[in-house]
Formats: structure tokens, C-alpha cells, sequence
């Protein structure tokens, strides 16, 4: 095949996209026989119940994204905002469900189907970086992105994993694509994609920021690729803890504390201890070696609960 598709024959695209539509229905299957549903369902639910909103009251269904009743309902603008995200992840994928259960019936295991063939794109976006950008086996590049199990598995779930790679992947071509020619398309697809990042997940979203910054300065102002990194990140890094040191408590180390507090109340089998957040700097660098620890290295050996941890 052409270099248009980077290497890549028709048969290998289709056979990556039918692993990963295998590996969504797998994913379904497993968590309503043995978990009662998990997230994964409850979301699919959530459409069926959008739907019935789409033929009971249609404006509704359609103005709910507009954020003129989300404020105001909570003490604080902060929370104000972390709720309206959180409706607004809900939306993102019960809402365009709502309208695809007319033609699917509603069948959790085809609606798989028309998810994955949208979240597929975040996997081959980025095959197409990485074999384009640096010195790789394209066999072992296309097992890691298209069919390694423990990756695969768990971006093809009808939940928010799968859009949150497909956003990145979004966010990170296209502003490749501005570095050589800034573009009013190119610009309002990199907003739609951070628009995407921060609706998911907005502490990604936040910490992708400074990385595109400093991918800049290296490209467009002839930086150090290591100083303009380490530069940005640096400086991100003592803004956000001597923020703690401002009074009052909207401090970016005190929302950050809420939202570890927030998460801790929620109800879950598996727990991985880090030490409680404060508001104070100290209390970061203290939980850091822990937080390094479960991120990169556990479950460890013996600790895991079941076979999918």
C-alpha cells in the first residue's frame, strides 16, 4: 500500500480494528457477568435513558451542554466546574449513543462497533507518529499499539479511555501540523481536541499544556530540547506548590487536595494508600515517592486482585 497509510495494508488496519472491537466486547461481556456491570454499562444505560429524554423532551436533550444552569448549585465556582466536566464527560458519550440506539436497538455489543471504529483513530494516529518520527520495527510497533492485550483491552470499553487516547492523539498531530503552518482549520481542531482533553480528564489536559509549549520553544524557537523541558516543567512545577503558600483556599495545591479527598470517598475494591494532600507544598513532596511508586511499578507481584489487575 501506499505511503498514505504509513506502511500499513488494508488487511492489518482491518485486522487491528476487528482486535480492538473484539477486545470492547470481550471487555463488556467480563464486567456484567463477573462485576455486575461496572462503569462500562452503567454508561450504556445512561444512553438508553438520554434516549428516552431525546423523544420525551428533545430541547432539553439538546441544551444540556449549555452551561447557564451549572453554576451557582454549589458553594464554590471550582466545584461549580468539576461538576459541569463531570456532566459533560457523561454526555460526551451517553448523548451521540442516545441517537446511535435507534439504529443499534440499544445492543450494548454493536454500539462497541460504532465506538470503536472512532477511538481506533487515537491507536493509529499514533502508530502513524511513531513510525514517521523515530527508528522503529514496524512489526513490533504495530503488536504495541494495535494488539498488545493490556492496552488494547482497556481503551475499547464503552467508557471515557478510549476518547481520552483519540483526544490526545487529536491534540498532539494537529499541533504538529501547526508548528509547520498555523491554519484557522488546524486551530479550531487543536481547540476542539483540548476541549476534548479537559471535558475527560482535566488534570491531563493541564499537565499536556506545558509539554506543548515546550515542544514549541524546541521547534519554532531553536531551544535545547532537555533546557526547554525542563525549563517550562520547572517553572509549572514551583508556581503550582507556591500557590500553597498564597492565603485562602483556592490555591491550585488546595484543589488538588479536594480532588484527592473527593476520589478517596468513592466506593471501590481496590485501593492503593498515598499520604492525604493539604494545601501546604510539603505535603507534595512528601506523597511524590509513593505516587511514583504506585503509578510505574504497582500492582506488585502477589498484590494483584484477579486476573485483569
Amino acid at each position: 500500500m501506499s505511503r498514505e497509510l504509513d506502511g500499513l495494508r488494508p488487511w492489518q488496519v482491518v485486522a487491528a480494528l476487528g482486535f480492538k472491537t473484539l477486545m470492547g466486547c470481550i471487555y463488556g461481556y467480563i464486567f456484567l457477568v463477573n462485576y455486575n456491570g461496572d462503569d462500562t454499562w452503567q454508561m450504556h444505560n445512561y444512553s438508553i435513558e438520554q434516549q428516552q429524554i431525546l423523544l420525551d423532551d428533545p430541547v432539553r436533550f439538546f441544551t444540556e451542554y449549555i452551561p447557564i444552569g451549572a453554576f451557582g448549585r454549589y458553594e464554590s465556582t471550582s466545584k461549580d466546574v468539576y461538576y459541569y466536566l463531570h456532566d459533560l464527560e457523561a454526555w460526551l458519550l451517553a448523548k451521540p449513543f442516545a441517537i446511535i440506539n435507534f439504529i443499534t436497538g440499544a445492543n450494548y455489543y454493536v454500539n462497541i462497533v460504532f465506538y470503536n471504529a472512532v477511538v481506533f483513530f487515537g491507536h493509529y494516529w499514533l502508530f502513524q507518529l511513531m513510525i514517521r518520527k523515530f527508528n522503529v520495527s514496524p512489526v513490533a510497533l504495530y503488536i504495541a499499539v494495535f494488539l498488545f492485550p493490556p492496552v488494547v483491552f482497556w481503551l475499547s470499553g464503552l467508557r471515557a479511555d478510549g476518547l481520552l487516547l483519540f483526544f490526545l492523539m487529536l491534540v498532539i498531530r494537529t499541533f504538529q501540523s501547526i508548528l509547520v503552518k498555523m491554519t484557522g482549520r488546524n486551530f479550531v481542531v487543536l481547540l476542539a481536541g483540548l476541549a476534548g482533553l479537559i471535558i475527560l480528564r482535566s488534570a491531563f489536559a493541564v499537565l499536556l499544556i506545558p509539554g506543548l509549549f515546550a515542544w514549541w520553544l524546541v521547534v519554532r524557537s531553536g531551544k535545547r530540547l532537555g533546557i526547554a523541558f525542563a525549563g517550562v516543567y520547572g517553572i509549572c512545577v514551583l508556581v503550582f506548590l507556591g500557590s500553597g503558600l498564597l492565603p485562602g483556599d483556592n490555591s491550585l495545591t488546595n484543589i488538588v487536595a479536594e480532588r484527592q479527598r473527593s476520589f478517596a470517598a468513592l466506593d471501590a475494591n481496590t485501593r492503593y494508600t498515598l499520604p492525604a494532600l493539604t494545601a501546604e507544598p510539603q505535603s507534595f513532596l512528601i506523597a511524590l515517592p509513593q505516587a511514583v511508586l504506585n503509578v510505574f511499578f504497582r500492582p506488585f507481584p502477589g498484590e494483584a486482585n484477579g486476573a485483569l489487575q
